[in-house]
């Protein structure tokens, strides 16, 4: 795994695969805590590795893109290389990000796990959460303040998230879109890719998101595995 570029608000690390035209995005999310520390770590590397080229993004500051300097991302992803197909994947403020972010690096799909709809007090002045609210509170500038403000028609959308009362607060918040795949997981809370990892499927579900799923060939798959998925 190689640096590509790094500032106050950004890190981008890649892998190259000479033989693949395909690019997977994966954007980091909050991180966890880890000795006492908050630790961004890179997600979804096996299941990325698996179909291609592999860029990681991470959002050192934790600001759901708005600190991003979108020149210096798009700069750096050009130079990283050019590819037939980008597919941009996160979970929780990575998939927020992917969502925001995806279509300016070309992406035609984009998978986001249990993203926040928005962490704008004027849309959630309570997010249930301390430590979304002390990174949230530390965002000076708001260059986008919902994922639904800057996304193509052109971009296909998987948005999953899980079934909590702290899930279902932002799941709502949701539109309704055309090129929008959303499904509400049951029994599940916000660790809705890992739920899919342990149940052995979550490489199953990135792969038909690729591939183009519609949503019943998405949901008759988890059902087979018996996850049922919310009218």
């Amino acid at each position: 795994m190689q640096k590509l570029y790094e500032d106050d608000f950004l890190l981008l690390k890649g892998i190259r695969k000479d033989d693949s035209d395909t690019c997977i995005v994966s954007f980091t999310g909050v991180g966890h805590a880890m000795g006492g520390m908050d630790v961004q770590k890179e997600e979804f590397v096996g299941t990325a590795l698996k179909n291609g080229n592999v860029l990681f993004v991470t959002d050192k500051t934790r600001s759901w893109s708005n600190k991003i300097s979108r020149e210096r991302l798009l700069e750096a992803f050009h130079q990283f290389g050019s590819f037939e197909k980008i597919v941009a994947i996160g979970s929780s403020m990575g998939g927020t990000n992917s969502l925001i972010l995806g279509s300016l690096l070309g992406c035609k799909t984009v998978i986001a796990f249990t993203p926040q709809y928005s962490v704008h007090p004027d849309i959630f002045p309570d997010l249930k959460n301390q430590k979304w609210m002390k990174y949230r509170d530390s965002i000076d500038e708001w260059v986008c303040k919902s994922v639904d403000e800057y996304i193509p028609s052109e971009c296909r959308e998987y948005v999953f998230h899980g079934d909590s009362s702290l899930e279902l607060m932002h799941a709502r918040k949701f539109s309704q879109r055309d090129n929008r795949i959303h499904l509400i997981l049951e029994g599940c809370g916000h660790g809705v890719s890992m739920f899919l990892k342990d149940r052995g499927v979550l490489s199953g579900v990135v792969d038909r998101c690729i591939a183009g799923a519609g949503r019943d060939e998405l949901v008759s798959f988890l059902f087979s595995v018996d996850i049922s998925v919310q009218n």
